[in-house]
């Protein structure tokens, strides 16, 4: 009987322990931390038009007045930031001038797309996933303004980073005196002309205007070094490389070959974006007539790996580079040729692959086919585009910025200080 007793007393005490242990993992399970976000929609003024925001790009707005967005994701990346996009829609006879973090300074952006705002995190908590308001914050991490207007400005596509536009009375109205003030962001780069949505130009700098209506004015800036492109219709490739950082303006962008990105017969390009260093390789792709202007630009820096090495202001013969551990190759008809002889035209690039990429071919398509490519008319004046968004040296985009970073944030190169 006494080992009868002595099993059913184990039994028991491994069934509690069993109970013990299970409730220990669900409660290590349960116990995951979470970022509460508390971001606030409100449009400027109000009845002017309407907002929403959600944390994914694609969904259908739904447009109120003003939304309280409460959400929450998990911490375990230990970074307290979320991405948000807001969509705006004027009322009647009004525009959307640009968003705003303070309902004063003014973000000029894209209309059609919705915006991109990082906020940040003030509140922390765990509980079993579920959403509990009691973690929410009672005042909103952020708030962001849609600021609508009759008068508004824009600048033309690709010449965002040549200047700044300063509107006197963003949130203007019927009958209000306003002034458009242009201003160069470098020496180079002087204010041309503003133009209305019925084609008129104006060469005051301010121009000061009565508000009569709904109206959209583009400033246009000159550069005293710009270069045009006219690509092919269908799209086009041409290697490019820069004594001086450029911005890229027009449906154009700066492409990078990196090693991971070449196989035997083919290379993938790395798209670098909208703006390129001095003295680095680049494989541009556009359409239509595009613009490279240059800027100066005091922190130079290469996108590492980069296999498009530039041939110099001078050109470069081939005969004379170290074939130790490498081969080159040459752009031609839209694909890389492998060439041992051979001069590189100057401000343009050649491609020189390890031989531990393995490539035994002769001929190399670009992302497994082949585009033509064109370059002509290349003359002054013109301008450029900077890249939207925020992004590291090497191109990389972020969703934040590092404490004492230095990144480009809308095509300019900053020390980020949090």
């Amino acid at each position: 009987m006494m080992k009868i007793v002595t099993f059913e007393k184990m039994a028991k005490r491994l069934s509690l322990l069993a109970v013990l242990v299970c409730s220990t993992v669900v409660a290590s399970a349960g116990e995951m931390s979470y970022h509460y976000y508390y971001a606030k929609m409100q449009a400027l003024p109000t009845g002017k038009g309407l907002v929403y925001a959600d944390t994914v790009s694609t969904t259908t707005p739904s447009y109120q007045d003003s939304q309280d967005f409460k959400f929450m994701e998990n911490s375990s990346n230990q970074d307290p930031t979320a991405t948000i996009y807001g969509w705006a829609k004027p009322a009647e006879g009004y525009q959307l001038a640009g968003w705003s973090a303070d309902g004063v300074t003014l973000t000029t952006t894209d209309d059609t797309q919705p915006y991109a705002m990082v906020v940040r995190s003030k509140t922390e908590g765990k509980d079993e996933g579920l959403d509990l308001p009691t973690f929410y914050p009672l005042e909103p991490d952020s708030t962001f303004y849609a600021m609508f207007a009759r008068v508004v400005t824009r600048y033309v596509v690709g010449e965002e980073g040549l200047g700044s536009i300063d509107v006197s009375k963003i949130l203007n109205d019927l009958d209000d005196e306003i002034s458009l003030t242009a201003v160069p962001n470098y020496n180079n780069v002087k204010f041309a002309y503003w133009k209305n949505s019925k084609g008129e130009t104006f060469t005051d700098n301010p121009l000061v205007l009565t508000v009569n209506g709904a109206e959209t004015y583009r400033a246009y800036f000159d550069c005293d070094s710009t270069m045009r492109f006219s690509f092919p219709e269908g799209g086009g490739y041409v290697l490019f490389s820069s004594p001086r950082a450029a911005y890229l303006a027009g449906n154009m962008e700066g492409c990078v070959i990196m090693p991971e990105n070449v196989t035997d017969g083919n290379v993938d390009l790395y798209r670098f974006g909208f703006s390129v260093n001095a003295n680095q390789g680049y494989l541009l792709y556009g359409q239509g007539e595009c613009t490279i202007s240059y800027y100066d630009d005091p922190y130079e820096s290469f996108v590492e790996n980069d296999l498009l090495i530039a041939s110099g202001s001078e050109g470069t013969s081939l005969d004379t580079l170290d074939t130790n551990g490498k081969s080159y190759f040459v752009f031609q008809n839209g694909q890389f040729v492998r060439a041992t002889t051979g001069f590189v035209e100057p401000n343009t690039a050649y491609l020189a692959i390890p031989d531990s990429c393995g490539v035994t071919a002769d001929l190399l398509t670009i992302n497994g086919g082949s585009l033509p490519t064109a370059i002509k008319n290349v003359k002054a004046d013109a301008t450029v585009k900077p890249v939207k968004g925020i992004y590291d040296l090497s191109g990389r985009a972020l969703v934040a910025p590092k404490k004492n970073s230095i990144v480009i944030i809308d095509g300019k190169k900053v020390l980020f200080r949090e």
